[in-house]
């Protein structure tokens, strides 16, 4: 664009090209924090700022926190008059241990040597920036010497342009030296020699090095592709870390902070849960990325290269202070040092959320397809391949804490992986709290226990600096923790470093995160679930998959099997078995408890959870825009959603658009959703947003479902009410009579067939569900509950809910057990055969109707 306030449309692209641009100094700082703010920007180009109202020492400091952006991989700022106090500011903003910075344009900016002084100092440390284009400044023989020193230890730099100059045969001597020693650049753009008897010399020693390493690296790239094709196999060293707790606890946070960024205390808190990447490399520096389509490469670059090491199992160091962190004043507690909150107001210029689906190859590097390669992904070799081949890759789940989700979040919970129990310890100092939370960590606890009993479990407490005592109430929360979960939860990894069963942090003052990082990383490395090797044709079909997301975020299985096929897996059974791999380790979401839940691939999945959390929410917490549902004349419609639990279809085509088929059949299927056929207008029933507690308990006689010797997850009962109306609304489609149900947060009443109503209820505290019907259908109440049950079970709980039956009179508390009751027959529970063979069509007409589900 040229002149002008730049378009607020831009703020939220991933590529941005604002051109040559006139600019004052308040539209380009609001710019930038707005783009900033969002935290997607992948590539940034400017084609000059000279002209604009502010300097180039001005434009450094405006510009720089775009570099402290995890996600940019392209800065370019051409004829912007940086100099190299304004270029000094700008690279303020890198940060060496999680930039992802690939490509750096500052050609014609009036840099000289103190510029290239201050580039040298980041690229000395730096092994993630390939190309950098420097011609038309002033660079003379000093700055080509301090770029000397960097190219004889720097590996990542593949491509230099110092054309038009200012140094002479001195400069170009120092360099030659250095290229001795460098194998990485394979493209070097330098001056024609104005003096042939001297310049010439080392220009020509500089040119037959660079070939040298372009024909190494045409060799590299060779054998990098070979290995891909072969049939291979080899470890994928990546795995998936959840993060679960009570609301308000500290988990983005935590996320934010194992990612490296700073502390925000205006993080709203997450709405249904959000996936980041990142690469765990050596002294504890993890890489906020996105999953690119180059799992292959990478690995078949630990194969080719003879590199076969992932993570090494020692403590860390870090070896880079981040000069913007602002450190209070540390006090001692103890033998551990820890820092106070002072109560500053800490701003932020970075936002955690990494959209995964928005990662594409912005390689500048041309993509050549190669005949006889089957898929259409060529693979681009670079010595940066090294490092990142060695990394452990995680995806990072952080689930929101508030209720609400908690029933959405069964679905997305893997048996494989690291979970993150993420507590604030000081609420178990608050004898006002202390119960609540402790139920709380219990019921995590449990649920971990119940979806991934053979994964292990960090307990991660936030708050650190705030605990008054310090180290003694770090120790006295240890106590209680490890009488209220060790003997029952032997998954739990214990903190060795401390001796401690928990990991004590505080994410404001980064304190104990490097002891958290070194846990997760020792964890994932001994893990023999992800040391198991997988065929290279797999990790060539996921390539494939993910190359997809420019056009779409999820693909039909058949779409899925044919890309496989491709690949070379060609049976059915190999590509169930690789789907379910790449969906327990974050890199898809495939979900299998049905029909269409399998018939759908998401190669995008932070895109499906953010979808399911526009009508899955805390309607009071989480609002949406207010303005826009208004304007839409449906502003009754979504407080009937988030009060009552009936989405009317025109909310739903509203917040869905195009996809809302796809969603209302994924939602049935998962059971979080049932059409409601109780109105004029086409509605759904969303149990889960059922507010209103019903304070009355289920009358006697009555059967109970006990789950208290295991676990009765939030989401089982909301499910069960699905199921029920879904039965009774067959009825009604029929045009048979049928109740309107009386629907509560915890109990329901529900016509399931003509004149046959049951009422359920939910007591968390007791753990039980409860039934009772009008005596005549007792019996096939209980059948068909029982079976609605066991569906929920099988189908989201992998067979896992265990649960006992007890039966209460009518004039007595006693509860008799199942098989007591049995024996006795116990009215109006159990008949005689005559009766069970009446029931037998009813039978026969529910596995169906659970079956077609």
């Amino acid at each position: 664009m040229k002149g002008g306030v730049i378009d607020p449309s831009v703020y939220d692209s991933v590529q941005i090209d604002i051109g040559n641009v006139l600019l004052s100094r308040e539209e380009a700082v609001h710019f930038v924090a707005e783009v900033v703010k969002r935290g997607r920007l992948l590539e940034f180009v400017c084609g000059g700022l000279k002209h604009s109202e502010f300097d180039g020492l001005e434009c450094g400091s405006i510009f720089s926190p775009f570099l402290g952006l995890t996600s940019l991989t392209h800065m370019s700022l051409r004829n912007s008059s940086l100099k190299d106090f304004g270029l000094r500011n700008l690279l303020s903003g890198i940060d060496n241990r999680y930039t992802r910075l690939e490509y750096i344009d500052l050609r014609w900016n009036q840099i000289g040597d103190l510029g290239m002084e201050s580039l040298c100092v980041v690229l000395a440390t730096n092994d993630t920036v390939r190309k950098i284009m420097l011609g038309g400044n002033e660079i003379g023989n000093e700055g080509l010497t301090k770029l000397a020193l960097v190219l004889k230890e720097n590996t990542s730099l593949s491509s230099i342009d110092m054309w038009s100059n200012r140094y002479d045969s001195l400069g170009l001597k120092e360099v030659a030296a250095a290229m001795e020693m460098n194998h990485s650049v394979i493209e070097f753009s330098l001056d024609a020699p104005t003096n042939p008897n001297e310049e010439d010399q080392f220009s020509e020693k500089i040119e037959l090095l660079v070939k040298r390493n372009r024909k190494s690296f045409h060799k590299k790239r060779k054998q990098l592709n070979d290995t891909i094709k072969e049939s291979v196999e080899a470890s994928w060293n990546r795995a998936r870390v959840m993060l679960v707790g009570q609301g308000k606890a500290g988990k983005s946070a935590t996320v934010r902070s194992l990612l490296g960024l700073s502390f925000n205390p205006q993080w709203d808190s997450t709405i249904g849960a959000d996936v980041s990447e990142t690469e765990a490399r050596k002294n504890g520096r993890w890489l906020a990325s996105g999953i690119r389509e180059n799992q292959a490469s990478k690995v078949a670059a630990r194969l080719a290269f003879g590199n076969s090491s992932t993570v090494e199992d020692t403590p860390a160091k870090d070896k880079i202070e981040n000069p913007r962190v602002l450190k209070p004043t540390a006090k001692t507690i103890g033998p551990k040092t820890f820092i106070p909150y002072n109560g500053k107001i800490w701003e932020d210029s970075q936002k955690a959320e990494v959209d995964t689906a928005m990662f594409v190859d912005t390689s500048d590097k041309k993509k050549v397809q190669k005949k006889g390669y089957q898929g259409g992904l060529d693979y681009e070799y670079d010595e940066s391949l090294h490092l990142s081949a060695n990394s452990l890759n995680l995806s990072l789940w952080d689930f929101g804490g508030q209720e609400v989700f908690y029933s959405m979040h069964h679905i997305f919970l893997t048996e494989n992986g690291v979970y993150l129990l993420v507590f604030d310890m000081r609420e178990l100092l608050n004898p006002q709290a202390v119960d609540e939370t402790s139920k709380y960590l219990l019921f995590w606890l449990r649920s971990v226990r119940l979806h991934a009993p053979d994964s292990s479990l960090i307990l991660v407490g936030t708050f650190l600096s705030d605990l008054e005592k310090g180290q003694e109430d770090v120790v006295m929360i240890d106590r209680f923790l490890k009488k209220l979960a060790r003997e029952k939860f032997p998954q739990i990894r214990p903190n060795t470093e401390d001796d401690l069963l928990l990991f004590p942090i505080d994410n404001r003052y980064n304190l104990g995160i490097l002891p958290l990082k070194r846990a997760i990383e020792r964890i994932v490395h001994n893990d023999p679930k992800v040391a198991v090797k997988i065929p290279m044709r797999w990790l060539r079909f996921l390539d494939s998959m993910l190359s997809k997301r420019k056009h779409t975020s999820c693909l039909s299985i058949k779409q899925v099997a044919a890309i496989a096929r491709d690949m070379g897996v060609t049976s059915v059974e190999e590509q169930e078995d690789a789907l379910r791999l790449f969906h327990n380790r974050g890199a898809i979401t495939h979900l299998t408890g049905s029909e269409t839940l399998h018939s759908i691939v998401t190669i995008r999945p932070q895109w499906l959870l953010d979808n399911l959390s526009l009508v899955i929410r805390d309607g009071d917490l989480h609002q949406l825009d207010e303005q826009e549902i208004e304007k839409a004349g449906l502003g009754e419609d979504v407080r009937n959603t988030f009060t009552e639990g009936i989405a009317s279809r025109d909310f739903l085509e509203f917040v869905w658009k195009y996809n809302t088929d796809f969603f209302v059949d994924l939602m049935r299927s998962a059971m979080l959703l049932s059409d409601w056929n109780f109105g004029t207008d086409r509605s759904y029933l969303i149990p889960s947003q059922l507010k209103t507690v019903h304070k009355d308990h289920v009358q006697a006689p009555r059967c109970l479902f006990n789950f208290s010797e295991s676990f009765l997850p939030m989401g089982v009962f909301q499910r069960l009410v699905s199921l029920c109306v879904i039965h009774g609304s067959r009825h009604l489609e029929k045009g048979k009579p049928s109740m309107r149900p009386e629907l509560y947060k915890n109990f329901a009443v529900v016509e399931i067939e003509p004149n046959f109503v049951v009422r359920i209820g939910e007591d968390t505290d007791n753990q039980t569900i409860s039934l009772s019907s009008a005596p005549e259908f007792a019996q096939r109440g209980f059948k068909i509950v029982t079976a609605m049950i066991q569906k929920i079970s099988y189908d989201v709980m992998k067979s896992r809910l265990k649960w006992d039956v007890q039966f209460q009179s009518k004039t007595s508390d006693e509860c008799i057990s199942l098989l007591e009751a049995q024996n006795r027959k116990l009215f109006p529970w159990f008949s005689n055969a005559k009766d069970d063979e009446q029931n037998s069509a009813h039978e026969h007409d529910l596995n169906s109707f659970l079956k077609s589900l």
